[in-house]
Formats: C-alpha cells, structure tokens, sequence
C-alpha cells in the first residue's frame, strides 16, 4: 500500500504559505520506510524526488493572490464530516467486535480486526471493523477493512483522545475528503483527493478558526490560490 502521490505542495514552492494537501501516509505504511517523511502539519509523504525547481515548474501556470476582501461564506465554509460514533461502547483490546457472517476476531498487540475464516490469499483476510490503539490504550484508529484493505471513511486520534484526522479510503488509498485539526480541535486542514491526486478545494485554516488559504486543484495540479490575512 502507498501514500498517493501529492502535486504542487505549497511548501514545497517556498511561498511561506502553509503546506496544502499533503496528507498523513496510510497507517499501514512502514516506519522504517526510505520514502520521504511526512510533512508534520498536515501529513501525506512528499513525492520522492519531487525538487523545488520541479514543483515550480509544476505551479508555473497556478494563480496566486493575496485577498483584498474576507472570504465569501461559500470559501470559507467547512465540508461536513460524519460524525465519529465508536464501533463498540469504551473501546479497547479487550473489546468484543461486530464480525459480519465468515469472519472472526483477530487480536494484536495493538489491534482489533476481523479476518475471514477461509481467506484465499491470507495477506487480504481483514473483512468488517477494525480499531488500533496506542501503548497508553487510547483508541488510535477506526475504520473498515474489505478484502484486507482501508475502505470507507477512518478517524484517527492522538494518545490524547484528541480526533488528530480522518479520510475517505477506497482500496487502502485515499480517496474523497481528508481533513486534519488542531490540539484545540479546530479544522487545519481539509482537501479532496481522486485517485491518489488533489482534485477540487482545499482550505487551511489558523488556530482560531479564520481562513487562511483557499486553493483549487484540477487531477494533481495547482489552478489557483487566494491568501487571506
């Protein structure tokens, strides 16, 4: 499983803005991966390889402005996020899941799954509800897998109990809406992704709650961004 490949990073372009719709790596990536590390603020792996004189390159043709005006209503407003409810009441390793018909529950270190009894390839048996956890026993993650992948949408939180982030997975990839908070629990960052590449809006946010970017990406690639102070 990868992290999507990611386009016209804002960062990257050494604007000084914040870095826009790099996400966080599925959770299944390896730690001891060579691929470049995740941006802190607001996740996904950079593209290995990908330069600076490269990414502008690839921006050459994107509009930046700074506003004049505050954001419309329509620029500013947040994408509605399903709400988060848990799969079990006070979750925890010990917690007893909702396998679906063919499957039984699996229990790691720090997860909870449900794997079919008869996989054909044992590398794809995760089927149904799935939780992990941190080393302090707070929930880190739910989601469900289908045929041993990430699908549909997952939260994710930090040893805190704070939700850190959640996405839309198709497949073990990101697809649909990702978006991230802060500490205090207002939205950072969210953008939409097809098939592993930025496509739509995407907005950041400051610490409290004002619109600091608002960007528009057609399949990977920058069209335009407005700067608001």
């Amino acid at each position: 499983m990868r992290a999507p490949l990611l386009l016209a990073c804002l960062g990257a372009l050494g604007l000084g803005a914040p870095a826009l719709g790099c996400a966080r790596p599925s959770p299944s990536q390896s730690a001891g991966s060579d691929d470049a590390g995740p941006d802190p603020a607001v996740g996904h792996a950079g593209p290995i390889g990908l330069s600076t004189a490269t990414a502008r390159s690839d921006a050459a043709a994107a509009s930046f402005e700074e506003a004049k005006a505050p954001p419309t209503e329509e620029e500013a407003a947040p994408t509605p996020m399903p709400r988060f409810v848990p799969i079990v009441p006070n979750p925890s390793l010990k917690s007893k899941l909702p396998c679906p018909p063919g499957t039984t529950l699996s229990a790691l270190d720090t997860s909870l799954h449900c794997r079919l009894i008869h996989p054909k390839n044992s590398f794809r048996a995760g089927e149904g509800p799935a939780l992990s956890f941190h080393a302090n026993g707070k929930l880190r993650s739910q989601g469900q897998d289908a045929d041993g992948q990430e699908t549909g949408h997952w939260w994710f939180f930090g040893d805190d109990g704070a939700l850190d982030y959640e996405v839309d997975y198709v497949e073990g990839e990101y697809d649909g809406l990702y978006v991230s908070y802060f500490p205090n629990g207002t939205r950072r960052v969210e953008h939409h992704e097809k098939r592993g590449k930025l496509d739509g809006v995407a907005r950041t946010w400051d610490e409290h709650g004002a619109l600091s970017t608002w960007s528009l990406y057609e399949g990977g690639r920058l069209v335009r961004t407005k700067y608001f102070r």
